[in-house]
């Protein structure tokens, strides 16, 4: 028996500046789950409108089908959609284990590329799904290889290129943290953000070519290094041909080059996947913590967001908004470390980070 979704009550009419040909809305994706939604579970919706009302009303039936019609995979099964509904941290999808980076490449196919990337003097070039899991497999077994563990922090100083993609798809793989600023920030606002959560890694560009001119960034990126310690590896990413190798430093060729295996850690639903920040504009910017429910496995191709900014901190919903107070130790409360840097702009978010880590580790352990 077929469920006709409720109707919304009538609201003014705005004026529309453009929609889709009717042939084109029909074949969208949106419009293909409706069809399936009404072929499988019975509910038929009219349009949009009824089908986020239907959704919103009963949501613990949407998100799992929504979860079939996409076709999620997970090494475990969730137990319920919602196991809290308190707001900031509600529980998605407790009991799940899965891997965004997973699901990106679950849908690889030969017949169009993963990227085409575009820069500016040169031509647009196709990055094949082939090399893009090449590349992805390379550095995280680097990774794993530095002792990179899932609730680690992978941080990129990088523009929009597709070293950031292989970068936060390597990062994802093996269940670490992933965060990016752009070589055109300063350096106060590159340290103001990548502080906060103490990376163990950091892949850099040392400059950067915009409006027909390149921009040396090398000695910013030498501030920026000396300004987290917490840095064990450097990975060099060439923007010219005239890059310098660094002593100590790993070349991008160097750790994306060799043959590996691709290996997805499993980890749970909420688990962190990506760092983005507020502007910064009126007060030091802040971490906001997305979990791999935000974009990652209903999706079914990269887009991602490279260089970490939110705009009007609308940046779909994050776990929790990970504020600067100075709590979560005596000592972090003194807004001082025992090396003396300044922690209390952090705490919040190596609290979070450091927690769900940490229940990770007792779930793989079997503890």
């Amino acid at each position: 028996m077929t469920e006709h979704a409720s109707t919304p009550q009538a609201a003014a009419e705005p004026n529309v500046l453009w929609q889709p040909p009717p042939q084109v809305a029909a074949g969208s994706r949106l419009a293909r789950f409706q069809g399936w939604l009404d072929h499988t579970h019975g509910v038929a919706t009219a349009d949009y409108e009824q089908l986020w009302l239907w959704s919103v009303e009963h949501p613990s039936r949407f998100w799992p089908a929504l979860w079939e019609f996409f076709e999620v995979k997970a090494s475990a099964p969730y137990e319920c959609v919602l196991g809290s509904t308190d707001m900031p941290g509600a529980a998605w999808f407790p009991g799940a284990r899965l891997n965004y980076a997973e699901h990106i490449f679950a849908h690889a196919t030969d017949e169009r590329p993963a990227l085409l990337a575009l820069s500016e003097g040169h031509e647009p070039r196709p990055v094949s799904w082939a090399e893009l899991r090449h590349q992805v497999a390379a550095l995280a077994a680097t990774l794993r290889g530095w002792g990179v563990r899932p609730g680690d922090r992978v941080a990129g100083y990088l523009p929009n290129t597709p070293h950031a993609v292989v970068a936060l798809l390597a990062a994802a793989s093996i269940g670490a943290v992933w965060a990016c600023c752009p070589p055109d920030y300063g350096t106060g606002a590159v340290v103001d953000r990548l502080q906060q959560i103490e990376p163990s890694v950091l892949i850099a560009v040392a400059g950067y070519r915009y409006g027909g001119k390149d921009y040396d960034r090398s000695e910013d990126l030498r501030a920026i290094l000396a300004a987290l310690p917490s840095v064990r590896r450097v990975v060099l990413v060439p923007f010219s041909s005239a890059t310098q190798a660094v002593s100590g430093w790993h070349s991008w060729e160097e750790v994306t080059t060799a043959a590996a295996e691709l290996r997805f850690e499993q980890v749970a639903f909420d688990h962190p996947l990506w760092i983005l920040y507020s502007s910064g504009t009126l007060v030091r910017p802040g971490g906001l913590a997305a979990a791999r429910r935000d974009r990652g496995p209903l999706r079914r191709q990269p887009r991602l967001p490279w260089t970490g900014r939110v705009v009007g901190h609308r940046r779909r919903h994050p776990r929790r908004v990970l504020r600067h107070q100075r709590r979560a130790s005596p000592r972090l409360r003194q807004g001082r470390s025992a090396s003396g840097h300044d922690t209390g702009s952090r705490c919040a978010a190596l609290h979070h980070v450091h927690r769900l880590a940490a229940a990770d580790r007792r779930v793989a352990m079997g503890v």
